[in-house]
């Protein structure tokens, strides 16, 4: 990803949802391996431990917590209505505006 200089006092945040989502089935994994085992002084159950809080940690980083509020703020942003949210894209077939509007959102850059 190319760098882009911002004006003083704005900062852009990237969000990569489908790093979100692999983090959430590592997390799930690993929280699955963390209950069945026994083992609980092995260097294995410590390594463990500690790939969880790190996944959890990037999970947070990204706003993993917050991804679909964000999505939701985006798409009422681009004129999308709450009822629009449970509809297959391909619904959207006749409103070729919205449905491009909905595939730019997703590669949109997030302001914070």
């Amino acid at each position: 990803m190319e760098a882009k200089i911002l004006p003083a006092g704005e900062t852009c945040l990237f969000v990569d949802f489908g790093e979100v989502i692999d983090l959430e089935k590592e997390i799930a994994h690993l929280t699955e391996q963390i209950t069945v085992r026994t083992d609980y002084e092995s260097k294995e159950y410590e390594t463990l431990l500690h790939r969880l809080n790190d996944c959890n940690d990037r999970f947070q980083i990204l706003g993993g917590l917050n991804r679909e509020a964000e999505i939701e703020k985006t798409l009422l942003g681009l004129g999308f209505k709450r009822s629009d949210f449970t509809r297959a894209t391909s619904e959207f077939s006749d409103q070729p505006s919205r449905h491009r509007k909905y595939r730019m959102a997703r590669k949109l850059p997030q302001r914070v």
